[in-house]
């Protein structure tokens, strides 16, 4: 077997690998391992760790794990100028239950002691905006399937590009082979 030949049959079969791991990527986006290599896990699993402790806690401070994104997510959909300092869920009311945006007051000194953890000092905040806790909920969930739905376009774009490759290495070592371009 000639070198052009050996260079050429393998040219070939390292283009056919690619062609399928490019065909699976763009045929398959959602198969568990494809998706565990491109959806972010950890950022996906703090936002929803910090709604649980918004909804079942019924606060979320800054500094929390998850606390910017879920600022982020939220200010992105409702009229919150500021991070604010303290998230907090608000129970039902005549209007429902709502999610507060507080923002701390420049020159606020307590009144008594609200060393407990359990114990928010509302005269300490000024309150930025309220939204409905559905409402929040909703922004929340569509926010993490937007993740979700870009990873999975990552992937077939990926594998858009392992096809073209794919594709374009074989056709060089079908030129060479038939000594259009090589000249070897």
């Amino acid at each position: 077997m000639a070198p052009n030949e050996i260079w050429t049959t393998g040219a070939t079969l390292e283009g056919l690998l690619l062609d399928l791991i490019g065909a699976s990527l763009v045929l398959f986006p959602e198969l568990p391992v494809v998706k565990g290599a491109f959806v972010p896990t950890r950022r996906i699993d703090q936002i929803k760790e910090a709604r649980h402790s918004l909804f079942e806690n019924r606060r979320l401070q800054r500094g929390d794990e998850g606390f910017r994104e879920i600022v982020h997510i939220c200010s992105q959909r409702a009229d919150i100028e500021d991070i604010p300092d303290l998230i907090r869920a608000v129970p039902s009311n005549r209007f429902g239950s709502g999610v507060q945006f507080l923002m701390e007051k420049p020159n606020w000194s307590p009144d008594g002691d609200y060393g407990k953890d359990d114990i928010i000092p509302l005269d300490k905040y000024d309150s930025e905006t309220i939204e409905t806790r559905p409402m929040v909920d909703q922004w929340i969930t569509q926010y993490l399937g937007e993740l979700e739905g870009e990873a999975t376009q990552v992937a077939f774009l990926i594998g858009l590009s392992f096809l073209v490759m794919g594709f374009s290495l074989q056709l060089l070592a079908t030129s060479c082979r038939n000594d259009i371009f090589c000249g070897l």
